[in-house]
């Protein structure tokens, strides 16, 4: 088990499981009605209280590209915040095709 440190407040910290990410992730992916998960990979660095995600998704052939990408950022932006009450540092998102 691999634990990230976050830091709460002046006083506080609390440890989250490394995968927690890595699920949030992903499911915030899955729950994307416009985008289909490909492949994903995030990065937490030790002793920070952010993360970095790389998705890498097709897009439904009806759907808008812009709000395809904002409906997966928004998903990852609220899972993040449930975990550790801020946002990813970096969301990159690739385009492999359309389905």
């Amino acid at each position: 088990m691999s634990l990230v440190k976050v830091n709460y407040s002046l006083n506080k910290k609390y440890f989250v499981e490394n995968n927690v990410f890595k699920q949030a992730v992903k499911k915030a992916t899955l729950e994307s009605k416009n985008v289909k998960l490909i492949n994903y990979e995030v990065e937490v660095p030790e002793e920070k209280d952010t993360f970095s995600a790389k998705v890498v998704v097709n897009i439904k052939k009806n759907s808008s590209f812009q709000i395809a990408i904002n409906e997966l950022q928004e998903n990852i932006e609220t899972y993040s915040l449930n975990i550790i009450d801020t946002k990813p540092k970096n969301i990159s998102i690739e385009i492999e095709g359309e389905f």
